[in-house]
């Protein structure tokens, strides 16, 4: 284990004895470690060693029922926003499947139908714009090929 590992035990389990299997690892690691022995020893002497000499005072009832209710509201807030809790409450399983597979079948038709129509137009403003280049690039070169010659291209353009 590394030095924060070992903090880490040091404050949540070994100043209690209660690290069980770990308190030999922390030993052992203690051992070879003057940082963190020196983290132990203030944290004894600083903070656990003054509250060992305090009266245990046990809490009236009254409050661990305001504990415990508050948990169960936190509890009921959190189920609320769970979908999964909420769908499982109205539907069995497979209506939950079945209603999951209808939306993506519906998704994937509505996208397809608006994917279409918009390749539709893109296409149809794509040969529109096309057919005006390719006119005035061919009237344009027009202009640079002999008379003899322009009859020939004004014949295979207009079909004739």
């Amino acid at each position: 284990m590394d030095c924060k590992e070992i903090r880490d035990i040091i404050i949540t389990d070994y100043a209690d004895n209660r690290a069980g299997a770990k308190a030999g690892e922390v030993e052992l690691h203690l051992s070879g470690c003057a940082k963190c022995r020196s983290f132990k020893e203030a944290l004894m002497s600083g903070v656990v060693g003054p509250l060992r000499n305090t009266a245990q005072v046990k809490p009236p009832e009254a409050l661990w029922y305001k504990v415990r209710a508050g948990v169960e509201r936190l509890q009921d807030a959190e189920n609320i926003f769970d979908f999964g809790n909420i769908m499982s409450s109205f539907l069995p399983r497979w209506a939950n499947i079945a209603a999951i597979v209808s939306l993506m079948v519906v998704t994937s038709f509505a996208g397809s139908f608006f994917a279409h129509n918009y390749w539709e137009k893109q296409s149809t403003q794509s040969a529109s714009v096309v057919a005006e280049e390719s006119d005035s690039l061919a009237l344009g070169e027009l202009n640079d090929i002999p008379n003899e010659q322009t009859e020939k291209v004004y014949s295979n353009i207009i079909g004739g």
